[in-house]
């Protein structure tokens, strides 16, 4: 029988009724599966058991770190495109675009190694040289918000909680997109990697975050869609949410073990809204941002 999420008590039922109408979505592995449930019309998702049900209290949540590309943005066509153009300047054949979706996520220089099948650091740092000659100036802003995304930061805003970006791109672009697209306000901090590739590494860049934020990890949520952004999330203690709708595919993120599964931003949102006190977390409502996070 599945957990209750607000406590170690086993569910009384699963029926229809509209807090926890629980059904089994999928198994995961012989020991744990995704339980999914109803709350005031959203779907939401989780695995069972959970280790330690006491810990996800969603009232003791103060903290969230989102990853950027393929969670809050649709980034397909600016990334492949310049990893289209870095490989036809060294002379390379460029795949598909449908092709180079893997690329989104990962360190951009993990992927051009493999798409070079080649190590050599000279080679690599030329193609993120040529990569980025196109991507900072186009490509940056080929590029979506998905919708629903500004209501939903908005909302866990408002609600108390404190937002955070934890993204492997690196924070200057991670910046101007977030400036772009009129979302930075609900930002404490935006962290990134450092152009020269230090904290592109998603473990070590929450790590970073955490330290330099003063942050508990028994209060912080990682939110994201790819592998990545779990084990960085799980290596350094965090909670743990996958968002569906970005390049992970369904055997990434159930392989990935994560705490919660989401569909959609505004699930997310109704989430933790509705497991705060009176609608609030225990945190204060969100300050405007420092600048660019070193």
């Amino acid at each position: 029988m599945p957990w209750c999420i607000e406590c170690p008590e086993p569910l009384p039922h699963r029926g229809t009724n509209d807090l926890f109408g629980a059904n089994i979505l999928s198994p995961t592995s012989p020991t744990r599966e995704v339980v999914k449930y109803t709350l005031s019309g959203h779907n939401l998702a989780f695995f069972n058991p959970c280790p330690d049900p006491s810990l996800y209290r969603t009232s003791m949540i103060r903290d969230v770190l989102f990853d950027l590309d393929g969670t809050l943005t649709d980034p397909k066509e600016g990334i492949t495109r310049s990893i289209q153009f870095s490989l036809h300047r060294l002379g390379r054949e460029a795949p598909p675009s449908d092709q180079l979706l893997w690329c989104i996520g990962p360190p951009l220089r993990q992927s051009f190694s493999h798409l070079l099948e080649d190590h050599d650091g000279k080679l690599l740092d030329l193609a993120l040289r040529h990569y980025r000659e196109r991507f900072s100036e186009i490509g940056i802003y080929e590029n979506s918000v998905y919708p629903g995304i500004e209501t939903a930061l908005q909302n866990i805003s408002m609600a108390g909680f404190h937002i955070f970006l934890a993204t492997s791109k690196p924070a200057v672009f991670a910046t101007r997109i977030l400036e772009h697209f009129q979302l930075s306000r609900y930002f404490r901090g935006i962290y990134g990697s450092e152009l020269d590739g230090r904290l592109s590494d998603k473990t070590e860049l929450i790590a970073h975050i955490m330290q330099t934020e003063g942050l508990d990890p028994r209060m912080s949520l990682m939110v994201g869609d790819r592998v990545y952004d779990m084990v960085g999330g799980k290596q350094n203690g965090l909670a743990t949410a996958a968002v569906t709708y970005g390049y992970g595919s369904r055997e990434e993120i159930e392989g990935a073990s994560p705490d919660f599964i989401f569909h959609s931003p505004s699930d997310l949102a109704a989430y933790l809204e509705s497991m705060t006190e009176g609608g609030r977390s225990t945190g204060s409502p969100n300050l405007p941002m420092n600048p660019l996070s070193e």
